[in-house]
């Protein structure tokens, strides 16, 4: 059985998307530039809970001053407590 705690440990679609594009220059971390690039496959609800969630899980983080969305760690550090099942 897996448990509420292990399942949101795994990021969802959208947000490894938005992880991934932290490396490509020019992307701006609003959710409406977000949508447009998404194609619109992920509503705006969707796009700023993968947001929230990745900046609350310190997956990624924010400069205050700038905006600008750096990663902070790997979102695979912690692969050994996600269960087989879940996978």
């Amino acid at each position: 059985e897996i448990d509420r705690k292990a399942w949101e440990k795994v990021p969802n679609w959208v947000a490894w998307i938005i992880y991934a594009m932290i490396d490509q220059e020019g992307v701006r971390f609003d959710v409406k530039t977000l949508k447009e690039l998404l194609r619109g496959k992920a509503g705006e609800n969707e796009i700023e809970h993968a947001l929230e969630i990745l900046k609350s899980s310190g997956e990624v983080s924010e400069d205050p001053t700038t905006g600008e969305i750096k990663k902070a760690r790997s979102l695979t550090d912690n692969a050994d407590e996600v269960p087989v099942a879940l996978v």
